[in-house]
């Protein structure tokens, strides 16, 4: 026989299952303060939050530039957060993208 017991994995994170995280976006743009704060899965794609920002924001998403500890993240991006190092109260940079010519 054997001493060990049988152990179920608990839920939530420690079975490697998705966290819930909050996760900020700065509108560069805007006022500070005004802030959007997003609830959310780590395994929620990144284009999700970003469509989310736009269509709150009222603008296009093709003329925002997003930005996460200095590496610019495409706004069509399908990785989930989690897997582009995003953790609960991180803090995404948000600005409208430069228009070069013209």
């Amino acid at each position: 026989m054997s001493d060990m017991k049988s152990a179920s994995p608990a839920p939530g994170p420690a079975a490697g299952g998705p966290t819930q995280i909050t996760l900020k976006l700065r509108d560069l743009d805007s006022d500070p303060g005004d802030d959007l704060e997003v609830r959310m899965r780590s395994s929620t794609k990144f284009i999700r939050l970003a469509r989310t920002f736009a269509t709150r924001q009222n603008r296009e998403l093709s003329e925002l530039r997003f930005m996460f500890k200095g590496r610019r993240i495409l706004p069509t991006s399908e990785a989930p957060v989690g897997d582009l190092g995003m953790v609960d109260g991180d803090t995404i940079e948000v600005s409208p993208k430069v228009m070069i010519g013209g």
